[in-house]
């Protein structure tokens, strides 16, 4: 599918196209940024250590950038084969670095992609909210009335379901893991069409159940509101607006040259079945940036009025109440003092976090077995997460 791009906007710097471990200079259209050594001696499998730090950053933000490169080295090699990670502050450009090799066995670049699973999500919120916006989509009004088919619910209870209710997880769907997980449909349309065939697990908004269906639903209404297949609205509505130009949906197959090796059981279909809920791919630094859609001091995607919507609580506890609670297509983390989203499919494992002092940092792993899930690999980059979350704005 074409990508649309545009050049980045004015308060966000982007990234060299290249960058070496070495101590040479590079200039970008905005910042100036050199290559940091590697603060520790270098593991002896590490084939790869590779950052860039921006030249007006301060010493905190430099010492708060090697700890998280040393929490990196401690989950690096194990079961983690590459990782890479992004600190920005207000969208600004502050440090990103990465860890490990690609299924070619050459060092993973700066510029390598990453798959970002559920944190796919925010891409579709903020595409639903802006979309909210210049009301073309309703919150409040039933998702049968605004996506039209010829598709009848098998379950009576179906047409309750409005737009904040699959936003929220708080529909009722199942989470219909055969058809995400097990091949059982092709791409992500025939999953809208499994979701009007299966019973519901409850009434809509008695209980939050997370379920990749929600936002396959959106998916296919923002594609129909818009008369554009999804991904191009998506780049139109969030990514050009942001300045990302590395953002593109993959196949579960799919393994570009120059980005991370993921282990795939042959024979699934899940990038394809999720489209919407977890099937794009970025950069560690395009990641970051992203975060600052949600910073209502910046607000480059929507009103700074739709991101207090955005990050208020639904109000119906989560399954995980003391790890996140979740907005509106947005997790409240800890609970409620970050705001982003988690990720995970098979060899994946990411995170992105907004902190109330404006820094977002970005966890991108192609890891199998070291962390449950991305929730787990925030516990396990607690510590440093915090300390970033007490530096200055």
């Amino acid at each position: 599918m074409e990508t649309t791009t545009s050049s980045s906007v004015p308060y966000i710097a982007p990234l060299p196209t290249t960058a070496t471990s070495s101590t040479t200079t590079s200039t970008s259209t905005s910042t100036t940024t050199t290559t940091i050594p590697p603060p520790n001696p270098l593991d002896t499998n590490l084939s790869s250590d590779v950052g860039l730090i921006a030249s007006n950053a301060t010493l905190q933000e430099l010492a708060t950038a090697n700890a998280f490169i040393a929490r990196c080295r401690s989950v690096w090699p194990g079961n983690t084969r590459s990782i890479a990670m992004s600190i920005s502050h207000h969208g600004e450009f502050v440090a990103s670095w990465t860890v490990g090799t690609t299924h070619r066995g050459n060092p993973i670049d700066l510029t390598a992609r990453f798959r970002i699973a559920s944190m796919s999500k925010m891409l579709t919120t903020l595409a639903v909210m802006k979309l909210v916006e210049q009301g073309l989509i309703q919150l409040d009004v039933p998702f049968v009335q605004q996506y039209h088919t010829d598709d009848t619910p098998n379950d009576s209870r179906f047409p309750l379901i409005t737009v904040r209710h699959l936003l929220t997880h708080t529909s009722g769907l199942p989470g219909l893991r055969g058809s995400f997980f097990r091949a059982n449909v092709s791409n992500w349309h025939g999953v809208v069409e499994v979701a009007y065939d299966r019973d519901m697990l409850s009434s809509p908004d008695v209980q939050f159940f997370y379920s990749n269906a929600n936002f396959v639903l959106l998916g296919a209404l923002v594609e129909q509101v818009t008369g554009v297949p999804y991904e191009q609205a998506v780049h139109q509505l969030v990514l050009d607006p942001l300045g990302i130009t590395t953002a593109e949906m993959v196949d579960t197959e799919e393994q570009p040259q120059g980005d991370p090796d993921y282990l795939v059981t042959p024979g699934r279909l899940y990038m394809e079945a999720l489209g919407p809920a977890g099937a794009w791919v970025m950069t560690a630094t395009d990641a970051a940036r992203l975060m600052v859609a949600y910073d209502p001091t910046v607000a480059p995607v929507v009103s700074a009025d739709t991101i207090a919507a955005i990050r208020t609580w639904n109000g119906i506890q989560s399954d995980v109440p003391d790890k996140y609670q979740y907005g509106l297509g947005l997790m409240l983390v800890n609970p409620g003092i970050y705001v982003g989203h988690t990720g995970t499919i098979e060899s994946v494992r990411s995170f992105a976090l907004l902190l109330p002092n404006g820094y977002a940092v970005t966890f991108l792993s192609s890891s199998e077995k070291f962390a449950s899930n991305g929730t787990a690999m925030i516990d396990i980059f607690r510590g440093e997460i915090e300390g970033l979350a007490l530096l200055p704005d």
